[in-house]
């Protein structure tokens, strides 16, 4: 019951929250007076059904939702299969921290602009996303085999139990909490740097090519429409996400 009302109250402040920006959004359109620059709710809404009727809308939605699930499937794999490794062999830590240090330190940007440079526009979105992306798995991973129980290694050492138990029975169970938070983190996260990657390659059927060219034919409305569109994707796949873990173990920290 408690739980039940905690909740509710946070959904009416989300609620109330939401209903203030779109005040405050329509209130600065008025004052400004230029939709070209600002326009209003009713205007970006206006746009965003005539984007969504669209016949190109739903490819456009699923090229783009396909790379990110492609980065977000290749970044677990990578940063999963690394981070065992690098929690196993320590030369290999060492080894890998400054990709790490490069990955995590270098503006976004950069590596867009970087990789659009020889990479075809069709995969630069790909590769820019996993090169942002699996750092966060690959340093959640480490971080829970680090945290395993050491008695329980040592009692599976004194039995002489098989590393592939081991893996399987002790380390697994104590990465997935941290593992699982990745995963959440870098599904939003993906589809945020996809767009963007997509944005200044130009790559076609992308959401970011619609931003892209409704901003060159100067659409402020359509852009926005976009934005929208991309802001409930954001918040569906956060959604699916965690309704999948629900009921699994508990989420952990992200670091």
């Amino acid at each position: 019951m408690k739980d039940s009302t905690i909740k509710n109250r946070e959904l009416y402040f989300t609620i109330l929250s939401s209903v203030f920006l779109i005040a405050i959004w329509w209130l600065v359109s008025i004052i400004i007076g230029k939709s070209y620059i600002l326009p209003s709710p009713w205007v970006s809404l206006k746009s965003l059904i005539q984007v969504v009727s669209d016949a190109s809308f739903l490819p456009t939605i699923v090229m783009t939702l396909i790379r990110v699930l492609i980065c977000v499937s290749m970044s677990i794999v990578v940063g999963v299969l690394l981070g065992l490794i690098a929690g196993q062999f320590k030369f290999m830590e060492h080894l890998l921290k400054p990709l790490l240090l490069i990955t995590r330190t270098l503006p976004t940007i950069v590596i867009i602009v970087y990789v659009i440079l020889w990479m075809p526009n069709t995969l630069s979105p790909i590769f820019v996303t996993f090169l942002v992306t699996f750092p966060i798995v690959y340093a959640n991973t480490l971080e829970g085999y680090h945290q395993t129980d050491l008695k329980l290694i040592e009692m599976a050492q004194i039995y002489e139990v098989h590393y592939k138990k081991v893996i399987q029975n002790i380390y697994i169970p104590s990465i997935l909490p941290y593992l699982r938070s990745s995963i959440i983190a870098i599904t939003s996260l993906g589809l945020k740097i996809v767009i963007a990657s997509e944005v200044l390659s130009q790559t076609p059927s992308s959401i970011g090519r619609s931003f892209q060219m409704a901003k060159i034919n100067i659409q402020t409305e359509t852009v926005f429409a976009w934005a929208l569109v991309t802001i409930v994707l954001s918040i569906l796949l956060d959604f699916i996400m965690k309704a999948l873990f629900k009921k699994g173990i508990p989420y952990g920290k992200t670091l």
